[in-house]
């Protein structure tokens, strides 16, 4: 449910716009329908014009925050991922690299398996 944020929130800002969209075109065509049915409906018909119009542009306009914001978290998602294995590629190498020392010499322990096979005195 709450996997792949991002994307969620983006494809949201583009059903809220298109469905903003289309609202505003179907308003102002019944303002348009409206205003020609009536002897003097110019004024009407000019606001069915412009509710297609500028309704259509605020949603579009409108949606540019909410498909920003999916789009920060997805980017932000990425960036994450992108840290982790950077991290894990820095201490796998931290891990691979000899310890230094300065003059003290290191004794290894021989392996657990072979300690049990000497034979006992």
């Amino acid at each position: 449910m709450f996997d792949n944020i991002g994307a969620k929130i983006k494809t949201l800002a583009k059903v809220v716009c298109w469905t903003g969209i289309a609202a505003s075109v179907i308003w102002g065509i019944s303002l348009i329908a409206a205003g020609a049915a009536t002897r003097n409906g110019g004024a009407v018909v000019l606001s069915g014009l412009l509710v297609i119009v500028l309704g259509a542009l605020a949603s579009w306009v409108g949606s540019f925050l909410t498909y920003g914001f999916g789009e920060m978290v997805e980017n932000s998602d990425i960036r994450t991922e992108l840290a982790v294995k950077e991290a894990m590629k820095k201490e796998e190498q931290s891990s691979k690299r000899p310890a230094l020392t300065r003059g003290v010499q290191t004794v290894e322990k021989p392996p657990e398996s072979s300690r049990g096979s000497q034979p006992s005195r």
